[in-house]
This record gives C-alpha cells, structure tokens and sequence, in this order.
C-alpha cells in the first residue's frame, strides 16, 4: 500500500511538471498548434499538417521509445489508432505511416515504440479528442487534394477548343491550300459528329 502512495505521487508530480513544461514550452506560444495532450513522460501537438511527439524527460527509454522530438506528417499517416486503458489502465494511441513499423503486440510493445503514446484512463477524453481531430484533418486535407484534382481536370476538358473553333481552323488551312477541299469536307464531318 506504502508503495501505491509514492507512485501516485510521483505520478503526480510528473503531471504536474508536464503542465509546467506546457506553460513554458513552445508549444504554447505557437499560435500554429491547434491542441496539446500531455502524459507523465511526453508533449502531443497538433498541428494543421502535422503531429509532434516530445519526451519530457531527458531519458525516457524505459517509459517509452522516443527521446527527445518527433515529427509525423499528417499527409504520410495511413491510420490512427486508438487503444483505450486496459485493465493495467493503460491506453495507447499509435500513428501508422508508410514506412514505420506497427506493432501489434498490445501496451506493451507501443510502450516501446517511438510512434505511439501511452496514456493512463484519465487522459482518455483527450486522446479521443486529439485521434478525431486528427482524422478530421487527414479527411479535410484529401478532400482538398481530390478536389483540387477535379480542378486540374476540368480546366483540361474546358481546354478542348469548340467544334466551332476547329472547323475555323480547318477551313484556314483549306483557304492557305496546306489540306485539300475533300479532306475539309471529311473533318467537317467527323468533328459535326461529336
């Protein structure tokens, strides 16, 4: 039981300094970041187009896989997946892209790994908030892209010149002598069928 107590203390204070570390952090002088989530050991900006990782601690191997920061551009995430605490009353959050390596083992691999983050079940509520918000961005970013394509598209299509342009065209060229009579009539024709 002694040993309960100091660890919901230390626990505590881990909080406490992770909020002390966002008071005076970057993170909150960025007006670029649009939502922070803190645990014991790590900082979770949001930005417009990409999420940063931070450890807080100054070695965190044995409570998670990253020291230091990590970048990871919402453009190259493939998933988002969120595990809520289990019965340990750890949950976890992971970012899959091409070319990270997911782990499928359960809290105790994303302890380990530098693309997920481990949070206890009173951060839940944040980490729900921060995964949807995420995936609000990851569909919002597409959507501009697919219709920026359709864009691309329809200005190619409007591009085409009217049939009316081509039969000018064609019947300069008869006029200049470069096509014959017989060959305008047979381009009329085809392009009158379209």
């Amino acid at each position: 039981m002694f040993g309960g107590k100091k660890r919901k203390e230390a626990r505590r204070q881990a909080e406490w300094d992770a909020k002390e570390a966002l008071k005076t952090g970057l993170e909150r002088s960025d007006p670029n970041v649009l939502l922070i989530v803190a645990t014991e050991n790590l900082v979770v900006s949001l930005y417009q187009h990409k999420v940063k990782i931070r450890s807080l601690a100054k070695s965190s191997l044995l409570t998670t896989g990253l020291v230091g920061e990590k970048e990871i551009w919402l453009n190259q995430v493939t998933a988002v997946q969120l595990r809520e605490p289990s019965k340990l009353g750890l949950g976890y959050i992971q970012f899959v892209y091409a070319g990270s390596q997911e782990k499928k083992g359960g809290t105790w691999d994303a302890i380990s790994d530098e693309n997920s983050v481990v949070f206890g079940a009173h951060k839940l509520t944040e980490f729900i908030k921060l995964k949807n918000e995420i995936e609000r961005l990851m569909i919002e970013s597409r959507s501009r892209q697919h219709g920026s394509q359709s864009q691309r598209e329809n200005v190619a299509h409007s591009a085409k010149p009217s049939v009316a342009d081509e039969l000018l065209k064609y019947s300069q060229l008869r006029d200049q002598g470069a096509i014959s009579a017989k060959e305008f009539d047979q381009i009329k024709k085809r392009l009158l069928k379209t």
